[in-house]
């Protein structure tokens, strides 16, 4: 066993999770607790990969190493994988393990690589979009390349997401809300995802409430209350008066008196009960 030590060591708060979509692409999601962030030694767990075995099985190898967390292994498989056959995916799944390491300049390099060997790979544009708002903090470019990986691919709703972050965190509330409604329309989990990565560079406590105060609207447009009142504790937490907005914002008129709704505001436990302006379900 031989110790590896990762490159960066960075804290950050947890505001926008980091979810990993299944293999390729990363998106911000939910809003998370603060906490403080480290990146934790990597040590290599399992023996080097072997020279004589194939591309693909190299690759393969590394994908199973990624899911179960052994971050620094599934890299040298990967870029054993490379050495003998170099391609855009393998790139990309390289970058994706660096980045969960929080080695943002090499995951930064590992999917500029991946687009420049495939213009056309809408997950390279989607994560090297996540490095530029996450490391960098820059919104412009990270609202860039997640419109080129939308343009690319818009049935990925993790796409729509990390964009309306951006425009979120570049205070376009109006066009962030839109994103999000898009998101939600193919995914309506999108906002449930969850992971170790966030980070509030980009926002003041302000605009963390009313990121949380906009998804609860967007829950209470697609007729999910539990989510709807979980977001709105959420704002509260973050300063936003509640009492206030459900009495001048349309979207919660004929709610102020809801007794879930009355117990967020006065930060109360929310007594389980039907929804009266829903239909029966009988």
């Amino acid at each position: 066993m031989f110790p590896r030590i990762s490159l960066l060591c960075l804290c950050v708060i947890a505001v926008f999770s980091l979810t990993l979509v299944p293999d390729q692409a990363f998106a911000f999601t939910s809003m998370g607790a603060q906490i403080a962030q480290t990146t934790p030694e990597q040590l290599r767990r399992v023996e080097p990969p072997n020279p004589s075995a194939t591309a693909q099985e190299l690759e393969r190898r590394g994908d199973e190493l990624r899911y179960y967390k052994f971050y620094a292994d599934a890299g040298d498989y990967y870029l054993a994988a490379i050495a003998k056959h170099d391609s855009a995916v393998v790139r990309n799944k390289l970058g994706i393990a660096e980045l969960n390491m929080m080695r943002y300049r090499d995951s930064k390099k590992a999917f500029e690589r991946a687009i420049k060997l495939d213009n056309h790979y809408a997950e390279a544009f989607n994560n090297l979009g996540v490095i530029y708002y996450a490391d960098d903090h820059n919104n412009r470019k990270a609202i860039r390349n997640y419109e080129k990986a939308i343009k690319l691919n818009d049935q990925m709703a993790s796409f729509y997401s990390n964009l309306g972050t951006a425009l979120f965190a570049s205070r376009k509330y109006e066009k962030a809300t839109q994103e999000y409604q898009r998101a939600m329309e193919i995914d309506p989990t999108i906002f449930e995802h969850h992971s170790r990565f966030g980070t509030t560079a980009n926002l003041t406590p302000a605009d963390r409430g009313q990121f949380a105060f906009t998804i609860a609207k967007l829950y209470l447009h697609s007729g999910d209350i539990q989510h709807c009142l979980l977001y709105l504790r959420k704002a509260q937490e973050e300063g936003i008066k509640i009492s206030q907005k459900l009495a001048s914002d349309p979207a919660f008129h004929g709610y102020q008196n809801d007794p879930r709704f009355v117990a967020v505001v006065r930060h109360e436990a929310i007594a389980e009960a039907p929804d009266p302006r829903l239909p029966d379900p009988r």
